[in-house]
């Protein structure tokens, strides 16, 4: 039941990211503001799972996907970004 959770879980978070990085294509700057706060609250889920008593597969991949959303921040806080995600460009 529970590797149905991480499952399903997993597919939602896809989902939600693949959303967020299309409207930031488009230029919202709503999104990149919702993507950095994903990115927050996988941080605070990457804290909580790394206590939690899971298998050492997940605990190891925790770790590559908040890298993955980490490096995403950074880009969508590029002087270069933030001048593709201004009003009238």
């Amino acid at each position: 039941m529970l590797v149905i959770g991480f499952v399903v879980g997993g597919l939602i978070a896809v989902a939600a990211w693949i959303i967020i990085a299309r409207a930031c294509r488009n230029g919202s700057a709503a999104a990149r503001i919702t993507g950095t706060v994903f990115f927050g609250l996988a941080t605070i889920d990457a804290i909580v799972a790394s206590a939690a008593p899971v298998a050492v597969a997940i605990k190891a991949w925790w770790p590559v996907i908040w890298l993955c959303g980490l490096v995403a921040v950074i880009f969508l806080w590029q002087r270069a970004s933030t001048a593709f995600f201004k009003p009238g460009r």
